[in-house]
C-alpha cells in the first residue's frame, strides 16, 4: 500500500496543465511548424529532408527520456529531483524552438531540432516521474487518464497558437517560439506550485 496522501484536485489540475504545456511545445512542430519550415529551407527536397530531421529528432527523444529519467531518480537538489529537469528543459526548449524556427538552413534547423528533442523530453521525463513520485497507487490509473486527455488536447491549442501568430503576421520564427514560450509559462505554472522531493 502506498504511503503517499491522496493527490488533490488541485495538484491534478496543475499536473495536466503542465502536461498540456509540455506537449504544446513539443506536439506543435511534429503536427505543424517543422514542415513548414522545411518546406521553406528546402522547397524541393521537402519530404525527405522532413523524413530524416523527424527521424534524428525521434533518436535524440528516445535517448534523452530514457536518460534523464534515470539522472532525474538520482539527482539531489535543494529544488527537488524532478524541478530542474523541468524548469531547464523548458528554458531549453524556447531557446532550441528559436534556433529552428529562425533557422537560414537545414543544418541549423536540424541542429535545433535535436536540441528542442533532446531538452523537451527531459521535461517529458520529469513529469512523468511526479506520477509515482506524488500519486499514490490507487490514483494512478485515474490520473494518467487526465493526463492521456491533456496530451491528446494539446495538438489542438499548439495548431490553434501557432495559427494565430500566422493570422497576426508572425513568421514561422515566432510560430515555434511562442507555442514554446506558452507551454513553458505552462510549465512554471506547475513548477511553483509542486512540493518536490529534495531527496
Amino acid at each position: 500500500m502506498s504511503t503517499l496522501a491522496p493527490a488533490r484536485a488541485g495538484f491534478i489540475a496543475l499536473y495536466a496543465l503542465g502536461y498540456v504545456g509540455a506537449f504544446i511545445a513539443l506536439i506543435t512542430p511534429v503536427a505543424t511548424t517543422l514542415a513548414l519550415k522545411v518546406g521553406e529551407l528546402d522547397p524541393a527536397g521537402k519530404e525527405t529532408s522532413l523524413g530524416l530531421i523527424s527521424a534524428i529528432g525521434a533518436l535524440v527523444a528516445i535517448v534523452s527520456n530514457a536518460l534523464t529519467g534515470a539522472l532525474s531518480d538520482r539527482t539531489r537538489s535543494g529544488l527537488g529531483r524532478r524541478r530542474p529537469w523541468i524548469v531547464g528543459g523548458a528554458l531549453g526548449g524556447i531557446v532550441a524552438l528559436a534556433i529552428v524556427g529562425f533557422a537560414p538552413n537545414l543544418v541549423i534547423a536540424t541542429l535545433g531540432w535535436v536540441l528542442a528533442q533532446l531538452t523537451l523530453n527531459m521535461v517529458l521525463a520529469a513529469l512523468q516521474a511526479l506520477l509515482p513520485d506524488q500519486v499514490p497507487l490507487q490514483q494512478r490509473a485515474r490520473v494518467s487518464s487526465v493526463l492521456g486527455i491533456s496530451q491528446q488536447v494539446s495538438p489542438l491549442l499548439g495548431i490553434g497558437i501557432a495559427y494565430g501568430v500566422a493570422a497576426a503576421g508572425g513568421g514561422i520564427g515566432l510560430m515555434f517560439l511562442v507555442p514554446g514560450v506558452v507551454g513553458a509559462v505552462m510549465l512554471g505554472i506547475l513548477v511553483i506550485n509542486i512540493r518536490d522531493v529534495a531527496h
